[in-house]
Parts: C-alpha cells; structure tokens; sequence
C-alpha cells in the first residue's frame, strides 16, 4: 500500500512538472537570449512583399506641396480608420500585397470617395495576387499589384472570395469585365527626389487628402510582441532589428532575420509617441490595436523602402458642372512679393512692370481640381525648353489639390539677354505628351508664343471665351464647362 502510494505521488509530481515546470524551463532558457529573434511563431505570419528597386525607380515621383505655404497646413492628426475594412489574417500565404493594395486601400479610397460602409464593399486580396503571385504563393512585386489595379482593376471579396490554402483561382471573362469598373486612377511614389528616401510630407499630405499609401518593408523580431496581450499597438524595432534591416538592404534577406511584408498607412499623428504614422496590417485583430498599429517617425522612415501613394477619386457628392480653376503666380525669391501681371491679349499675360535683370523666382501653381502641369519656356533661338516635369520620372500628376511651387530646390532668374522671357504653363484634364507639345511649339518659327502654343494643342485647348481671368498677386483662371480639357496660359516678363 505504501508502494502505491509513493509511485502516485512520483506520477502526480511528473504530471504538475509536465504541465507547468517545461513551461517554466522554456521560459527560463528564452531568458537567456534576446526575446526579439526570429521564432517558429513569426513564420506562421504570411508576408510576401518582394523587394524590386528597379521597378520602384522607375514608378513616377509624386510631387508634394510646397510644405512652407500657408495654405498648405495639415492637421497635426488624421485617421482613415473608420473607412478601413476590418484588419483580416491572411494565414501562411505570402499574399500581403493583394491584402494592403485591393483588400485595404482600393476599399479605403471606395469608402472614402462613395461615403460607404468599408466592410460592405470591401475589394478581394486573390482578384490581384492571383495574378500576380510567384512561384508558390510565396509573394508579389508591389508594383505589378499597381499596375494591375489600375489597368485591370478588382472585384468585391464577395465576387472572388479569399482562400488561404491556394492562389490558383483566376478571373473568366465575365469577372475580367466586372473588376475594370473598379480601377485606380494611378500612383506615384513618395521618395524625396531620385533617391528611395521616403518623403514623409508627401505621404502625410496624400493621408490627409483621403489617400492611402502602400508600403513594403522587413519586419520580424519584436514585431511579435503586438501580438501579446496589453501591447500599446506601438512596434519599437529592438537593436537587433536594425541590425536585421541592415542585412534586409544589404540583400542577405535569409539572414536578415526579417521578411518584407506589404501594409497600408491609413493614418499619422504628430504627438502620439512623439510622432508615429498608423498602419493597417493582415495579420488579424489579435494583432497590435485590433490590427492596426503604430511606428514612430524614424522608425518608420528606417525600415520603409517602398511608398506609393494612391490617386484620391472623385466624390460622390462632387458637383460634375463644377468649374476647372487654377491660380498661377510667380513669387519672388526671399520676398512676399509676386511679379505681377495684366491680361495683354488672349491667353497671354504681361508683368505690370519692367523687373531687373537678376531677379529670382519661381513658379506658383494652386489647383482646386485634380489636374496634370507641365511648364515650358521660350529660348532666345525661339526653340522651348520644359520647365515642369523635371524629368521623365516626375509626375505630372497634381491629384493632391493644394498649392505646389517650382522649381522645388532652385530658382529660375531673369537673365541679360534680351528684354523678355517668356513661359507657358498648361493645366490639363489628361496626360499630354509634353514632348511632343514642346517639340511642335519649337519648331513654328513664325507668331507669338501664345499661337504656337494653340497649334500645339489644337482642339485640347479651351476656347479663350470658355475662360474667366481676375489677376491679383496671382492670375486666377477658371473654364466653363466644356468638352475641351487643356487651360493654357502664356506668361511674358518684361525686364532691363
């Protein structure tokens, strides 16, 4: 009897070890190495973002307003939360893009555009990675999503529902036809210049316009402490992880202990953590703040190596006989003064004024309506130049309304020769092939500026009775409606 009892006791003692002191042990043996590795759990993560910077260079760079105007102040806090579909968990499939690009932010601009509830029209995640997954359903190229999007476009989730265990499924014909009437309008990306820095105004501004941003970067590590109850949804990357991320860019991604995961930025705050953008990831709501989280300015301007902001749409609610307006000016450098214009004849304008020679300034556009702009100018030979884009990587695209000055970081001066420089700055509904444009006006050697500019544009320019003019500081031009798509204005400044 004695016998027994003591091998039940020895049996009760192996139990309570079993359920409580391996435990224990493991949590002991974690203790004694960083708690930000790599662990079994984060693989259970799908990620999926591919890194291609050649493909991310060669996507156009949105142009930003100027932060420095008054009429460009943004709210110190915006949140796109509320037109968000509910953070989901995409499972082991590396489908991160299809979830941050259609899932979240083509249902966000929907939301936004149509003041619909998200959760009811939210876009699928496969109608896009299907299509564009690599061997596997191992990940996609963010910008093949894009493209797509806006060539192709998507369909509901209730359309082309979601299954984590294959991406095999592809759209009939039927389903092609549907998912073009749920295009974007384009994107551009958000890098300070020709380098891969991401512009923070620039995503700030487009969030505060209603537009999401995609992102790609590596995450891992500590990130998975957003999935332990109490976190504050805030991911503080550890030591460990910037050591990781400089593995990430160094393309040693096996050893990085990271993998690049896709997300949408819906959100930022200019106090929260001293500074942090709001993000919605698809790992489901166990994660970080319901699936939201966050990441502070420089951790997040760290670890982003991709940032594309989304064109707004139009709303619902937008009048259509709304009129096409812009303002035009050219303020002086180190002044608030303009050089000031009159209407002289037709589509062209004239300074009030003789300006001396030397005088530095820039160009000055505000548009109300989301628009393309392009500048070009006259040379001495009479052949042009363009002014605006920059060059073939800048966008001409000026989809975040507001007030924009060129160029960015130089000046253009009044030089000596002559008694007249001369641009033209055109706004237009479309694309136009500024080349081109730029080409036909330089080699008419006959008239003014202004009837090469005409000719160039032929009947894409709006008649010059369809325009109202009013000049102040600024020249403010506004189009009736019209079936016609480019304002045109020529500007000539006199100086000695």
């Amino acid at each position: 009897m004695k016998r027994n009892t003591i091998i039940l006791i020895v049996v009760a003692l192996v139990a309570l070890w079993y359920l409580f002191g391996r435990d224990n042990a493991a949590t002991n043996d974690n203790s004694t190495d960083d708690t930000d590795t790599q662990t079994a759990n984060d693989d259970e993560h799908g990620k999926g973002w591919k890194r291609d910077s050649a493909k991310f260079d060669q996507t156009e760079i949105f142009i930003p307003l100027d932060p420095n105007s008054p009429k460009n102040q943004l709210p110190q806090a915006v949140s796109l939360r509320q037109y968000a579909p509910a953070p989901q968990n995409q499972g082991e499939q590396g489908s991160c893009t299809g979830w941050a690009s259609s899932y979240a932010a083509r249902t966000i601009l929907a939301s936004v555009s149509q003041g619909i509830d998200p959760n009811n029209t939210a876009f699928s995640p496969s109608y896009t990675f299907n299509q564009e997954h690599g061997d596997g359903c191992n990940g996609a190229i963010m910008y093949d999503v894009l493209e797509m999007l806006k060539k192709s476009g998507t369909l509901p989730m209730a359309d082309f529902p979601y299954n984590p265990r294959t991406c095999s499924r592809q759209p009939n014909s039927a389903e092609r036809q549907q998912a073009k009437n749920h295009r974007i309008l384009g994107f551009n990306r958000l890098t300070n210049g020709q380098d891969f820095n991401i512009n923070m105004a620039a995503m700030k501004q487009n969030i505060a316009k209603g537009a999401p941003v995609l992102i790609g970067m590596p995450v891992g590590g500590s990130i998975e402490k957003l999935m332990q109850a109490g976190n504050q949804g805030l991911w503080n990357p550890s030591q460990r992880d910037y050591s990781g991320l400089e593995e990430f860019r160094g393309g040693n991604y096996d050893g990085s202990g990271l993998g690049g995961h896709a997300m949408c930025v819906i959100g930022y705050d200019d106090k929260k953590f001293g500074g942090a953008v709001e993000i919605q990831n698809s790992w489901g709501k166990e994660f970080g703040e319901n699936g939201f989280f966050w990441m502070k300015y420089d951790d997040f301007k760290s670890f982003c190596m991709e940032a594309y902001g989304l064109f707004p749409m139009a709303s619902a609610k937008a009048d259509p006989n709304k009129e096409f307006q812009v303002s035009l000016g050219l303020p002086i450098n180190k002044s608030d003064s303009y050089l000031t214009f009159r209407n002289k004849t037709g589509l062209t304008f004239e300074t009030t004024r003789i300006f001396p020679l030397g005088t530095k300034f820039k160009v000055e556009i505000t548009n109300t309506t989301p628009c393309y702009a392009y500048v070009i100018g006259q040379e001495t030979d009479g052949s042009s130049y363009t002014l605006f884009p920059y060059t073939a990587k800048h966008s001409p695209y000026i989809g975040i309304v507001g007030t924009r000055i060129f160029p960015e970081k130089s000046s253009l001066q009044l030089d000596n020769i002559g008694n007249k420089d001369v641009i033209a700055i055109l706004l237009s509904k479309e694309a136009l092939d500024i080349e081109g444009i730029k080409n036909t006006v330089s080699q008419n050697r006959s008239g003014t500026y202004e009837a090469k500019v005409r000719q160039a544009l032929g009947n894409k320019l709006i008649a010059t009775q369809n325009l109202t003019f009013t000049t102040d500081q600024m020249i403010n031009v506004s189009a009736g409606k019209t079936d016609k798509s480019v304002i045109a204005i020529v500007m000539e400044i006199n100086k000695k």
